[in-house]
């Protein structure tokens, strides 16, 4: 646990001015565990939030209306001096604060959460009001590969899903815990802050080498992408999507109370390859009870009525997005992330694709309306070309609204 450090109000407040404020052992930052939040009404002025592997966020108001190449409204710098960091989670609270997921490069792996109180003015450089971070939080690991976030706004509580590398056991107790999800209650309040202990710990083992998840917060269920078909050593069919009820209880190692599986999951329209074409990307509208799959190739499975699935199911609704030559086209767009907005409009998020062209290519979103009743070979209704600045490459996305 954090030491607690007492301090009078009054010599608190003169070693601030002295700059020379108490700090919480993770960054330096304040002690305290402020809260802040957001006055703004995302319903009548949404806000589309893009991460990048520099360390910074781009804010885009009115995300359904926008098209084109837009100027981000507001930019903020997370970490100046650590630009190499990459944004791989960003969620919007229910008070409104910014919350994303920074993650050390290699060899390090180590992650940490920083918390801005107010995500309808995060310009420039802040410093955040709360980071969650340390040996306690699980999320020092340096084996870790991938990482996600979903974020459960009504019970307020953030889940972090951690793939280990199964060729390093040294920062893990067993191979039951090279996959695991991270549960944080009271994202909103100060207790979120410092070096805290999850308030759950999923353990899932050996899952392979993906972590995508989705939280379906009306109906407190958690979605996990098992993944093993990227391992070598098992099957070119082995993708599912475990399911796991009561959410927000969970610990230890839990029997999902659902399989979904299909070979549809595993299969590249282009070149019937099953490899490295599995989910990279899960998103659940819960309003619609619908769950989205995002593929490496721009395929979008799209699976209704999904709190009601369980076992292998045929064929699966599904659509690829077209790539305007405009945004670069197919061969410059490399899929990282999907979001539903309360619309219904999809948004996918894709970064230039590494060493295909020697000129500066720009991260897009392309957006479809009605996505739920997409199907086939689908062209964007709008498409958003992202300028996040040189060398910068677009990692997560999601929208307050």
């Amino acid at each position: 646990m954090r030491r607690i450090r007492i301090l009078s109000v009054v010599s608190l407040a003169a070693c601030c001015l002295a700059m020379e404020c108490p700090t919480d052992g993770t960054g330096g930052l304040p002690i305290g565990g402020a809260v802040g939040g957001s006055d703004r009404d995302f319903a009548a002025m949404p806000r589309l939030f893009v991460t990048t592997d520099r360390s910074t966020v781009a804010a885009y108001d009115m995300p359904t209306t926008i098209d084109g190449a837009v100027a981000a409204d507001e930019t903020l710098d997370v970490d100046a001096t650590n630009i190499s960091r990459v944004l791989e989670g960003v969620a919007v609270n229910g008070i409104g604060n910014l919350i994303v997921l920074w993650k050390e490069a290699p060899p390090v792996n180590s992650s940490e959460i920083r918390v801005f109180s107010d995500a309808g003015a995060v310009d420039g450089q802040q410093t955040p009001v709360r980071v969650v971070a340390g040996s306690a939080t699980r999320l020092d690991r340096s084996d870790v590969l991938g990482v996600d976030i979903a974020l459960d706004k009504t019970r307020d509580i953030l889940y972090v899903s951690q793939d280990g590398d199964p060729d390093d056991y040294d920062s893990v107790d067993s191979r039951d815990d090279l996959r695991e999800v991270l549960i944080f209650a009271n994202t909103s309040q100060a207790s979120f802050n410092g070096n805290i202990a999850p308030t759950g710990v999923v353990r899932l083992g050996e899952l392979g080498t993906a972590s995508p998840i989705a939280i379906d917060s009306e109906r407190d269920i958690l979605y996990v992408l098992n993944s093993r078909a990227e391992r070598d050593d098992a099957p070119a069919d082995a993708r599912e999507i475990l399911v796991f009820e009561n959410a927000s209880t969970l610990d230890g190692m839990p029997t999902p109370d659902r399989v979904i599986s299909t070979l549809d999951f595993g299969t590249n329209l282009f070149t019937g390859n099953t490899r490295g074409s599995g989910p990279i990307s899960l998103y659940v509208d819960a309003s619609n009870d619908t769950l989205y799959a995002l593929t490496p190739t721009t395929r979008t499975f799209i699976l209704p009525d999904v709190s009601t699935l369980d076992g292998e199911i045929g064929t699966v609704q599904s659509m690829t997005l077209m790539v305007p030559e405009s945004t670069g086209g197919f061969d410059n767009y490399d899929p990282k992330d999907v979001h539903v907005d309360a619309q219904g409009t999809g948004y996918f998020l894709g970064s230039p694709v590494q060493g295909n062209n020697d000129d500066p290519q720009l991260s897009s979103i392309l957006i479809v309306d009605n996505v739920a009743t997409a199907s086939g070979s689908t062209m964007p209704d709008r498409a958003l070309d992202l300028d996040l600045g040189e060398f910068a490459n677009a990692e997560a996305l999601t929208i307050a609204d």
